[in-house]
C-alpha cells in the first residue's frame, strides 16, 4: 500500500481499512492514520485502545496510541493529559528518552496546576528510575 502511493492515496486506503476492520484497535489505528486534522472522536478511540493495550501489557503500543491521540486532540488540556499518559506508559516500558520527551511536551502544554504537578512528579520518578 505504501510504496509509490501518494499521501492522499495512503489516507484513503487507511480510511477504507478502518471501515472494514473487525477489531476496535485496527479501526482506531487506521482511522488515526487517515486523519488529516484534529479529531476528538478519533483521539478518544485511540485513548480507549491504549487502555486495552495497557491491560495486556503492551505499554509501548499504549504509549504510541496515546501520543497519536494527543496529536489529534483539538483541546490543549486533553493533549497535555494524553501526553502525560503516553509518558507514563513509555516510562513503564523503560523507554526513558521517549518518556522524557513526552512528559516535557505535556508539561509545556499543561495550564492546570494539578496536571503540571502530576507531570513534574512523573519527571521526578523518571529521574529516580534513570539514576538507579
Amino acid at each position: 500500500m505504501h510504496h509509490g502511493a501518494s499521501v492522499e492515496e495512503r489516507r484513503r486506503c487507511h480510511a477504507a481499512i478502518a471501515t472494514a476492520s473487525v477489531t476496535r484497535g485496527a479501526r482506531a489505528w487506521h482511522r488515526a492514520s487517515a486523519a488529516v486534522a484534529e479529531d476528538e472522536a478519533c483521539a478518544q478511540d485511540l485513548e480507549d485502545v491504549a487502555s486495552d493495550f495497557e491491560l495486556r501489557g503492551g505499554r509501548v503500543a499504549a504509549a504510541r496510541a496515546l501520543e497519536r491521540a494527543a496529536e489529534l486532540s483539538p483541546r490543549r488540556p486533553d493533549r497535555a493529559r494524553r501526553l502525560l499518559a503516553a509518558g507514563v506508559a513509555a516510562r513503564h516500558a523503560t523507554r526513558t528518552a521517549w518518556a522524557r520527551r513526552l512528559l516535557d511536551h505535556a508539561h509545556g502544554l499543561a495550564d492546570d496546576r494539578r496536571l503540571r504537578l502530576t507531570i513534574e512528579l512523573e519527571l521526578l520518578l523518571l529521574d529516580a528510575h534513570t539514576e538507579t
